[in-house]
């Protein structure tokens, strides 16, 4: 029985070892399975250059009534001020920005009622020191309590009276500051200009770089216009009055990332100012899928086609099927990638046609 036990072993091991043998020397003749990909999707775009150009208004002054020497400066060209933001010192005293509501024509004090003290709830709330559903016009104790913080943090005396002084009116539409007409040193007069700011944008309209035509868009396509690393979206050609104030912006950040050319302006009131260099980004017709450009497989006659597998988890050539395309071109925005008929998208196809047996290949002729 021994003897028996003893030759048996070798015996098993010499099977599975020529078994083992003869199942690697077969793998390494059929080669690995082909691998797959699922076929994605992808909106064709048209992608034209695109000039710029905006109709604006005369431009703003930013006025002191003030009267000291200027001690420092905060604000800076194409910063846009918000209510409640330093602008500027006086005396050592620092002045802060109002915007909105009304100037203020006198100081503000226990008792006061009116326009003006609707505008200083409005620049308390801005900083944080009144509750925003303060709005009744009402010089009382919680405004006076704003008005005290206010000016522990500003450096003046927490009298609870709200001197013109400690702030500038910036009128509505001033938008960024253009230039700052002051330096360390000045002394200030009434009426002073302290800064221009940005021209107020009117309108504004898309043309074909270089021309006065309206850049070519299919009827309904949704559009971007693309400048540097920023977008904008375009619903339609015709820019409407709440997109001029970001539209500004974006051509602005352009110009100072060196997108765009820097802006070409022309008269005076109205202005019209060009920007050369953006690029209007539109859907064009039905959606495409995507594939590697591997996955694509030229037959004899000409004929291209992908291989759909049998399975969705791997290349299964049971079941596989041959789909020959009536479209396949390339991605003009994707190196290595075709798009191809829209109604293969999510299906499941070989990545490398050319990996496929000669047999499952031969059925791409038409």
């Amino acid at each position: 029985m021994l003897v028996v036990v003893l030759w048996a072993s070798p015996v098993a091991v010499f099977v599975t070892a020529t078994h083992g043998a003869k199942a690697e020397q077969k793998r390494s003749v059929e080669g690995p399975s082909p691998s797959v990909v699922t076929v994605g999707s992808r909106q064709p775009q048209q992608r034209q250059p695109v000039d710029v150009i905006l109709d604006e208004g005369p431009e703003s002054e930013l006025r002191s009534q003030l009267s000291g020497t200027v001690t420092g400066i905060t604000f800076a060209p194409t910063q846009v001020i918000g209510s409640g933001a330093e602008l500027f010192s006086v005396d050592g005293h620092p002045v802060f920005a109002m915007s909105g509501g009304v100037p203020l024509h006198r100081d503000l004090g226990d008792g006061a009622f009116g326009a003006d003290v609707q505008a200083l709830q409005a620049f308390l709330a801005d900083r944080g020191l009144l509750s925003r559903d303060m709005t009744d016009g009402r010089f009382g104790p919680r405004v006076a309590a704003g008005v005290k913080s206010f000016q522990r943090a500003a450096g003046y005396d927490p009298d609870g009276v709200f001197r013109r002084s400690y702030v500038l009116f910036v009128p509505p539409g001033f938008g960024a500051i253009d230039s700052v007409r002051l330096v360390l040193g000045d002394v200030l007069a009434a009426d002073r200009v302290v800064a221009v700011g940005s021209r107020p944008v009117l309108s504004a309209r898309l043309v074909r770089s270089g021309s006065q035509q309206e850049p070519a868009v299919q009827s309904g396509a949704e559009s971007t216009l693309d400048v540097g690393d920023g977008s904008l979206a375009l619903p339609t050609l015709a820019v409407g009055a709440d997109q001029l104030a970001p539209l500004r912006d974006l051509l602005v950040a352009g110009v100072r990332s060196g997108s765009l050319n820097p802006p070409v302006s022309e008269g005076e009131s109205p202005r019209t100012t060009t920007y050369s260099g953006a690029a209007l980004v539109s859907s064009v017709g039905e959606a495409r899928g995507t594939v590697p450009s591997s996955a694509v497989l030229l037959g004899p006659d000409g004929t291209r086609c992908v291989f759909a597998s049998g399975s969705t988890r791997g290349w299964a050539e049971r079941g596989s099927r041959v789909e020959r395309l009536v479209f396949a071109d390339a991605d003009p925005t994707e190196l290595g990638v075709t798009l191809v008929d829209g109604a293969l998208r999510s299906r499941v196809v070989a990545r490398d046609a050319g990996s496929l047996p000669r047999e499952v290949r031969a059925r791409c002729a038409s």
